[in-house]
């Protein structure tokens, strides 16, 4: 049961991401990179079946067309990268979250787009210390939820 409330709440946190994604796209033109830290942080909390799933359906809804893109295969590794972090290095996750989140992010913007990164870059930086805030914050209200 405890497995089933783990991943029910990981899919309802990569839904709203999903949703606040599109619409802040929509509106605005641009939104904050959520996607990644949520994948990366229910890398700590899913067993690999239900990660695998909730990554394959994540990147299904982001792109239903055919081609995979250079980002969906980023999106794809992140969170596999932060299980294989749990599971050989289980000293210091938040350690292990923070380079797992940084290392997607600027792969993020260096294999999509590379001159966006000189031209950008201090909005870039700012988008990546929020998703290092955003992901080290909601692993930190996880551990803490699912203590009790």
């Amino acid at each position: 049961m405890r497995d089933t409330s783990k991943f029910v709440s990981a899919a309802l946190l990569v839904l709203v991401a999903l949703l606040l994604t599109f619409k802040l796209k929509a509106a605005l033109g641009w939104s904050p990179d959520v996607l990644l830290p949520i994948l990366a942080v229910a890398g700590f909390f899913l067993d690999i079946y239900a990660l695998a799933f909730l990554v394959l359906l994540t990147v299904w809804v982001l792109n239903w067309q055919t081609g995979l893109p250079v980002e969906m295969l980023v999106l794809a590794a992140a969170p596999c990268a932060a299980w294989l972090g749990k599971r050989f290095l289980p000293a210091v996750p938040w350690l292990t979250l923070a380079a797992v989140i940084l290392a997607g992010e600027v792969a993020l913007y260096a294999l999509g787009d590379a001159s966006i990164l000189l031209g950008n870059l201090g909005f870039i930086i700012s988008n990546v210390v929020f998703a290092l805030l955003f992901g080290l914050s909601l692993m930190a209200l996880l551990e803490w939820a699912y203590e009790k």
